[in-house]
């Protein structure tokens, strides 16, 4: 089934998705660098990415970090909230025509990052970016409490501007710990959200918040539950949704295409696996997350073996399917 949306609801979340994705630095040029600050154990530690390419309009750029090629996305790499740095490593950024995607790569996420900083051609640093963990840490306490005062008068200003159903959604907000973040350093989008509850009823704003962002009353039980219907071993007909899946290595090529079916098997534990009738490869689907009836997001790997080798090479892309028949 396919999600259908109204005219207000698509542009809410385009807003939304806008706003998420802007860089985290508009600093970023040819030629510079990425310094990403982690934490291991209670040691600091850097890995530095070299930039050699900006693709497009900039959101994705090349990268080289001690002789391996990666991707960034200047717009999602960086997680301030969760404290993590995702690269795509041996990705490729293609734009034949149907707008800019990226292929094939292996994420590969840093977690307890503490800032980034961004460096010139001429290695100076010209911007900083602290995540959460990097504010805790900021040795300024001077700096922390001025935060720490600016997100308390913000709640406060917010609180005494809102009547019944707009605080209902401010407290949808609030109750949820990394929304509660995601304002503070987005506070535009709560806007968003208060004004479409107050145009539309409180209802439409409630059901976006809980289905699109993960409000404070969803129940991950019944989410889990979500899975149940498939069973283990069966057979699974499905179909690419939004975007076509294309990656290869060497001369062999693994695709599938938005529109056609194709057939898995249940293993269970959310995956199920297939064979590409063209490529020969093999390749297995994890489910992840739920959109909607009979539409699920997730990861696909793919594994290549070329002929009279022994050896296996994998790739992993994400991935939006619709389930169209299972056997029960």
């Amino acid at each position: 089934m396919k999600l259908i949306l109204t005219e207000s609801q698509y542009k809410l979340l385009e807003a939304i998705i806008q706003e998420a994705t802007k860089p985290f630095s508009t600093k970023i040029e040819k030629g510079g660098f990425i310094q990403v600050k982690y934490m291991l154990g209670n040691i600091e530690k850097s890995n530095i990415f070299e930039i050699v390419e900006i693709y497009g309009t900039g959101q994705y750029v090349g990268a080289v970090s001690n002789g391996e090629q990666y991707i960034i996305n200047i717009g999602g790499s960086l997680d301030i909230i969760d404290n993590s740095f995702t690269v795509l490593k041996d990705g490729q950024y293609k734009d034949e025509g149907n707008g800019p995607e990226i292929v094939g790569g292996i994420k590969q996420k840093r977690k307890n990052v503490t800032s980034i900083n961004v460096s010139d051609v001429s290695k100076n640093v010209v911007d900083t970016i602290l995540t959460d963990l990097g504010e805790e840490n900021d040795e300024s306490k001077k700096t922390t409490d001025e935060k720490l005062k600016k997100r308390r008068e913000w709640e406060k200003n917010v609180q005494n501007k809102l009547d019944a159903d707009e605080r209902e959604i401010y407290d949808m907000v609030m109750n949820n710990p990394r929304l509660k973040k995601a304002m503070y350093h987005q506070p535009k989008l709560l806007g968003g959200l208060i004004n479409f509850g107050k145009a539309k009823g409180i209802g439409p704003a409630k059901a976006l918040l809980n289905k699109y962002v993960g409000g404070y009353d969803s129940d991950k039980k019944d989410n889990e539950k979500s899975f149940g219907e498939f069973k283990v071993n069966k057979s699974i007909l499905f179909q690419i949704e939004r975007r076509a899946i294309d990656m290869s290595y060497g001369n062999i090529r693994f695709n599938l295409q938005v529109g056609n079916q194709y057939e898995g098997r249940y293993r269970g534990n959310q995956y199920f696996t297939g064979k590409d009738k063209v490529s020969g490869m093999n390749y297995k689907v994890h489910l992840k997350e739920k959109l909607d009836d009979d539409i699920y997001k997730g990861t696909i790997k793919v594994y290549f073996k070329e002929k009279n080798k022994s050896q296996v090479y994998d790739r992993m892309d994400s991935i939006i399917i619709s389930i169209k028949d299972y056997v029960l």
